[in-house]
């Protein structure tokens, strides 16, 4: 074993943080008009001890449009994922050979119908 100290902690970025933003509003007719964004943003991260296997920082962005009807019973929203369409490492696994790395999903969109009971 090495002395690993002044190394920094593997798979741990010195900052990441989360912030969000809801908005809902009520209508008239116990209908609902629903947003929301996310932004997650994080620096670099070391994979593996001795700092050899690092990924760059990043940011993620989420939205949400959607309605409710009334009595919340049927909704429909407009979802994005990764709307800046940021490549970026979910995981890395460092090995000898090769070191073996998973991509986060890149901007993904779509409608989602839900029935609340």
């Amino acid at each position: 074993m090495g002395d690993a100290s002044g190394d920094p902690l593997p798979r741990t970025p010195e900052f990441s943080g989360n912030v969000g933003l809801s908005y809902d509003h009520k209508m008239g007719d116990e209908s609902r008009l629903f947003a929301s964004t996310n932004l997650y943003g994080t620096d670099a991260v070391f994979w593996a001890p001795g700092a050899r296997v690092k990924t760059g920082g990043y940011g993620v962005l989420n939205a949400t449009l959607g309605y409710a009807f009334p009595r919340d019973v049927f909704s429909i929203e407009a979802f994005g994922r990764n709307l800046t369409d940021t490549r970026y490492a979910n995981y890395v696994v460092p090995s000898a050979n090769a070191d073996r790395t998973s991509y986060a999903q890149p901007l993904t969109y779509g409608v989602r119908f839900s029935v609340h009971y």
